[in-house]
Order: C-alpha cells, then structure tokens, then sequence
C-alpha cells in the first residue's frame, strides 16, 4: 500500500509496518510502502494481485478436493472494500465516459495494524 510520506509520519507509520485500509465496505490488510511524490491524502495500490479466482482457492471437482494455489493469492486484493454500485449486487461504479471501473473515489482511511491484536489477519 503507497502512501505518502507526510501522512506516514502523521499517522505514525514507517515503511514496511501493516497498515489497515478501512472502507465503509470493509477492510484489508498489507504492507505500507512509504514514497515521497505522492499526494497527501491518497492510497495508491497495484491491482491484480491476491486473487480468489485464476486457481487461487481450493475448489472441489466431482466430490474430489483441488488444492488452490498459494502463489496466485498471494498479495492483497482490494476490490471486495471499493465503493460499489447501489443497485448492481457485488458490482463496481463504472466510469460512464470511460467505461472503465472507478476504483479513485473510495474514501478509505489508513490505521497502523495492532500485530498483537491483528496477527490472525496476516
């Protein structure tokens, strides 16, 4: 998760401590990649890692279990706490000049984790 290094120091995070990003949708859990040259104010994440899907989760075929590979879930995956659309179950806003999903209008929040208190999130 990148961040700014003036909310970092405000916040009282350090480059590679867990960080919660918290949205009204929920929250996840991840590194925080302190930079310099990011707005204050701002989360910046990489998308496409932490997979559920791609043969990421263990699934069962014909009653037989199929171990899910750990590799393509590594990582953190945002998406289930992005703003969603209202009227469209488990859909992201859509930017409607664009066509693409609006992934720059969460309002989220960042929280230092608790690694005493939060280690099962790990």
């Amino acid at each position: 998760m990148n961040m700014a290094a003036e909310d970092a120091k405000r916040l009282g995070i350090a480059d590679g401590d867990w960080i919660w990003v918290v949205t009204p949708e929920g929250k996840r859990k991840g590194r925080a990649v302190v930079l310099e040259g990011i707005r204050p104010g701002v989360i910046l994440f990489e998308v496409g890692y932490g997979h559920w899907g791609y043969g990421a989760s263990n699934y069962q075929v014909a009653g037989k279990r199929v171990a899910g590979d750990k590799v393509r879930r590594a990582g953190i995956h945002l998406n289930p706490i992005m703003r969603r659309d209202p009227d469209v179950w488990q859909m992201a806003l859509m930017d409607l000049t664009g066509g693409s999903v609006v992934f720059y209008n969460t309002r989220a929040r960042v929280e230092r984790a608790d690694m005493a208190k939060d280690v099962a999130y790990a």
